[in-house]
């Protein structure tokens, strides 16, 4: 089977740093091309991407396209053609959306519909009117399959975009972390991810300034990029206890938090969430919500908070100085991250295609 990969999104990051989906792409498409079954990828990246994946090998081709942010005409009807050229069985976008020229056979990954549950979290603009109104329903109606990261999005296409359940397969991504980091715990607690609205990180900032109350020593760091209405949150954060570090390499994330307290994740939803899986796989305990898939992510062994009581999260971080209790969540979230693996993705997803 000759499958088509668009990898065109993932580009060479800030400082090392992924975003979430960039990070599923790059770990299954590896994953992919180590199975060796015989099948031919061709893999499509912008010309600007350098990192090692865009190297031609056995079974594998790479094209490089001209990255044309903004133009409508070649992102939507050139890049197809191109497609078309090399002879596909197939077309698969990680990223959910299939350029409204593709007349081919496709499937697609859906990550997270929060945007058509929540528009209120999220900026307007032509951009998010032609990507919800026009190319993700096109694209959904268009694949032949839709993979969903979780239970939790598989519902919510149904409920939002009717989609029938035989039309999608639910595959739980994996994340990969650096073997090279020491564990170890600090006074401070981590956040990761996006500063917006939906993470919620106000209510992580409200709440270490209760903790410190009884642990004055408590910091909170969040690391991150900068998203919708970062200005007006972070005049929130006391700079005293509340530490805005922005992008960091892989490295220094995977170092950070390895040696944090816990990871508090408070989002207001997640379509999977892969900074819990992260810190589970590094022995890191983990405080989060129950909203969209976390409770699949993290199972029994994350502490649970509400998405809007700052006494409760800082209770729960309170908590995590206790050595026997967070001893307890560290051992129940190794256990918990075992269940995840690229190679069982994987397998399950080169099924899927080859339906």
């Amino acid at each position: 089977m000759r499958i088509i990969i668009d990898c065109r999104y993932i580009l060479d990051p800030p400082n090392g740093q992924f975003g979430g989906i960039s990070e599923y792409a790059d770990g299954l498409i590896r994953a992919l091309l180590d199975l060796k079954t015989g099948n031919e990828f061709v893999l499509f990246f912008s010309e600007k991407y350098s990192g090692d994946l865009a190297v031609a090998r056995g079974g594998v081709e790479v094209v490089r396209v001209p990255v044309k942010r903004g133009s409508f005409f070649f992102n939507h009807f050139v890049f197809p053609r191109l497609v078309r050229l090399s002879r596909p069985d197939i077309f698969f976008a990680p990223q959910g959306q299939l350029p409204l020229g593709w007349r081919g056979r496709a499937v697609v990954t859906v990550h997270d519909l929060a945007i058509f549950g929540h528009p209120e979290w999220f900026p307007g603009g032509f951009s998010r009117w032609f990507s919800t109104k026009l190319v993700v329903p096109w694209s959904l109606r268009r694949a032949e399959k839709i993979i969903a990261v979780s239970e939790a999005t598989k519902k919510d296409l149904m409920r939002l975009f009717k989609i029938p359940d035989e039309k999608i397969f639910i595959v739980y991504p994996d994340v990969v972390v650096s073997e090279h980091v020491e564990n170890g715990s600090s006074d401070y607690f981590l956040c990761l991810g996006t500063i917006e609205p939906r993470k919620n990180f106000l209510l992580a900032a409200q709440a270490i300034k209760i903790l410190r109350e009884k642990f004055p020593e408590a910091k909170l760091l969040i690391v991150g990029g900068r998203g919708w209405k970062f200005a007006e949150t972070i005049k929130e954060f006391d700079p005293e206890f509340v530490e805005e570090l922005g992008f960091v390499s892989c490295e220094q994330k995977f170092s950070l938090l390895a040696k944090a307290q816990a990871l508090v994740f408070p989002s207001l939803y997640e379509g999977f969430g892969l900074p819990p899986l992260e810190a589970m796989k590094l022995g890191v305990p983990v405080i989060t919500t129950r909203a969209g898939a976390l409770p699949e992510v993290c199972g029994e062994a994350a502490r649970y908070v509400s998405i809007n009581d700052p006494v409760e999260l800082a209770r729960a971080m309170e908590e995590m100085f206790a050595e026997n209790l967070r001893a307890g969540y560290i051992e129940r979230g190794l256990k918990q991250a075992e269940k995840f693996s690229w190679k069982k993705s994987a397998e399950e997803i080169l099924n899927i295609l080859s339906l």
